[in-house]
């Protein structure tokens, strides 16, 4: 793949379809202000078209192409996605088509028939209507002033079944005036080997452009696309995290940096790739989908170690144990800290947090003993910069909690005849606390919707009489994980907490066989990390400090 493209006077182009593949796939549920949102991402991230979805299809996309309307997009080709005219209709008196020009995007994209049994089966028509359909529509569109492409539904089986028939369905979008033609592995079946194949035999026997859209149910779409564009393709298509129909599309966030720094396919300077792991991520929010921890190049687990001495080489050199920077891509390295590590992956831990300590063997045998008994370090740093600062005998907690007390009073609707009616689920969750700083005690109680919030909010509320930016902190998620499901009630729970304060984020962690200690935990952390590194302290604090500092001298 090294030599992909070597010499071409052509440059290869990328076809986002996220809005519209992508938002095909199950649990994505895009509003218009999504699409608009996400649509300028893509824009100022490099894509050279960006598909908006279907007019007329959806009131969605339909606000989405009037708001681009009016404030186009800077970079991109914006598209409109649509089919041929209906079998026995013109072109001219096809609805979607007019709505298609309705748009006014530059470039349309149209799905035609490629395949003898779909066209036979599924659209119940004859191939020379087809091919009827394919070339009226495609005039149609040019005579509006617009680009158009052809994308080649089920091509790869069509062409393995009646190879003639699908190249007669490409040939005759040529001849109307067609920029380009996109082949489909619509069902996502063909291995590169067919792919590579079949793309050079239509290359050989067309003029226009040539392109590829891959489907993912073998796990095969980037590989698809990849050997596509090693047979001559100048046009891939693909999705943002490979969101689309089924098992996905082919992935534009694992395609292109392979194609950009791994090959001679893409100008270095086409797409912002430095800004690649913030645009998955953003789609990914945008989607309610949790960023994929593992995805290649920007998952949070891409470069990170965990073995001691691959840790160790890393810190020698980064290429021993990494395909690429990381920053390349907008990711970072990770060094975990685990029961698998050594004494590189602590030290540089400890390099990261400024830390000093004399004892690694001693830090490394803290950390260890307390993942055997079930913390998990390697997702909480801010936990763990607490646990290595406490090796050091000089240091002092910013404040301790003596006494927690939890309740929960259960509501009863005393009309209802039967006891489950009585019960109103509208449980109410107190937390009283005691916690002591500078040797001074507060007590302080909330209530929650439930027995974690509550927890948080007394804590919180302790706390800001000493530092009053806490309220500007934020739990932002919190999940808990059995450890040992077979002990049942009986089991370990682990708990982890994210926490935002203006842009920066860090995780706690906590482990018990009681979830709410472990949970307080957690949210014990979180706020102590916070006091120590952005904490602004009050009157009150200093106040406290001196009257203690005062009864000690007396």
């Amino acid at each position: 793949m090294q030599n992909l493209h070597k010499g071409s006077s052509k440059q290869l182009l990328l076809y986002d379809t996220t809005l519209r593949d992508g938002a095909q796939m199950q649990s994505i549920q895009f509003s218009a202000d999504d699409k608009v949102a996400i649509a300028r991402r893509l824009d100022e991230f490099g894509m050279d078209y960006i598909e908006l979805g279907w007019p007329g299809a959806n009131p969605v996309d339909d606000r989405v192409f009037r708001t681009l309307k009016q404030s186009p997009l800077k970079n991109s080709k914006s598209v409109a996605f649509g089919a041929t005219c209906k079998p026995n209709k013109l072109a001219e008196d096809d609805p979607l088509l007019a709505a298609l020009i309705k748009t006014e995007t530059p470039v349309v994209t149209l799905v035609a028939k490629s395949s003898r049994f779909h066209i036979e089966k599924i659209l119940e028509t004859t191939i020379e209507e087809n091919l009827r359909m394919i070339f009226d529509s495609v005039q149609f569109l040019k005579r509006q002033g617009r680009e158009v492409w052809i994308d080649a539904e089920h091509f790869f089986d069509g062409f393995d079944s009646d190879c003639e028939t699908a190249m007669a369905c490409l040939s005759v979008a040529e001849r109307a005036g067609a920029e380009g033609v996109v082949l489909c592995d619509t069902n996502g079946g063909a291995l590169p080997s067919r792919v590579a194949a079949v793309t050079h035999t239509v290359i050989e026997r067309l003029r226009c452009r040539v392109g590829i859209h891959a489907h993912n149910d073998c796990e095969l779409a980037v590989a698809n696309a990849l050997a596509a564009i090693e047979a001559g393709a100048e046009m891939v298509q693909g999705t943002i995290n490979g969101y689309g129909e089924r098992c996905g599309n082919t992935n534009l966030v694992s395609l292109i940096p392979t194609l950009q720094l791994k090959t001679q396919a893409m100008n270095k300077n086409n797409a912002q790739l430095e800004t690649l792991t913030d645009l998955s991520r953003t789609v990914s929010n945008r989607c309610n989908f949790t960023p994929d921890p593992f995805a290649p190049y920007v998952g949070q687990a891409a470069f990170a170690h965990k073995a001691g001495f691959h840790a160790s080489a890393v810190g020698k050199y980064c290429h021993s144990y990494e395909h690429i920077e990381p920053s390349l891509v907008g990711n970072e390295r990770r060094i975990l800290v685990s029961q698998q590590a050594g004494r590189s992956n602590l030290k540089h831990k400890l390099s990261k947090f400024n830390i000093n300590t004399e004892d690694l063997t001693q830090a490394l045998s803290e950390v260890k003993a307390k993942e055997a008994q079930g913390f998990q370090y390697e997702e909480g740093d801010a936990s763990l910069d607490l646990l290595l600062r406490k090796q050091k005998k000089s240091y002092q907690s910013p404040f301790r909690v003596e006494e927690l007390m939890v309740h929960c009073i259960q509501r009863v609707n005393s009309s209802c005849e039967s006891s489950a009616e009585k019960l109103t689920g509208n449980d109410l969750h107190q937390a009283s606390v005691k916690v002591v700083v500078n040797d001074h005690a507060v007590w302080s109680a909330a209530e929650g919707n439930g027995p974690v919030e509550a927890i948080d909010k007394a804590l919180r509320e302790a706390l800001t009489q000493f530092w009053p930016n806490i309220p500007l902190t934020e739990l932002t998620d919190y999940k808990v994980r059995i450890l040992n499901p077979g002990m049942a009630t009986a089991a370990t729970t682990h708990v982890w907490i994210e926490s935002h304060y203006q842009g920066v984020v860090w995780n706690t962690i906590g482990c018990s066989p009681n979830i709410l200690e472990a949970s307080q935990q957690a949210l014990c952390d979180s706020l102590e990390y916070f006091i120590l590194n952005y904490g602004k302290q009050s009157a009150t604090f200093n106040e406290k400090r001196g009257m203690n500092n005062g009864n000690q001298a007396a």
